[in-house]
């Protein structure tokens, strides 16, 4: 459930505030700050707006996917429930990870090593063993 309020939390601020986040992570790997290369190339600036932006929406919609998994099968006991969550964990944070390792971003690389817990717990831990043989 913290995973999933995480990317709720971090879609909701993509989507609705992309420029507080690139003011922050902007400079770290291009070494400018974004209002000066916003001034400069406006219709670049606004791509990287509806990239974050997309990307929020990505992060939003996993995370209602996590968070509903939570409230109904993982609290009743169901066994689908666990690895649903594994998976759609790892997809909700696993794509920074790569973006970081790119970029140099560390917020990316932070946010992408989290998510090698329950990346590595869906990949290591069959879905036989969760879900029960039948």
């Amino acid at each position: 459930m913290l995973l999933a309020f995480f990317a709720f939390v971090g879609g909701l601020l993509c989507i609705f505030v992309p420029d507080f986040i690139l003011n922050a992570k902007f400079p770290g790997y291009t070494g400018r700050a974004w209002g000066s290369f916003a001034s400069a190339s406006e219709d670049l600036a606004n791509l990287y707006r509806i990239d974050l932006r997309e990307a929020g929406g990505m992060w939003f919609s996993i995370a209602t996917l996590m968070a509903g998994v939570a409230l109904t099968g993982y609290r009743r006991g169901e066994r689908w429930a666990l690895f649903t969550s594994l998976v759609a964990g790892a997809f909700a944070c696993g794509s920074p990870m790569y973006v970081g390792m790119a970029t140099g971003c560390w917020v990316c690389l932070m946010m992408g090593g989290i998510s090698l817990v329950p990346l590595a717990t869906a990949i290591l831990v069959p879905a036989r063993t969760v879900l029960g043989r039948r």
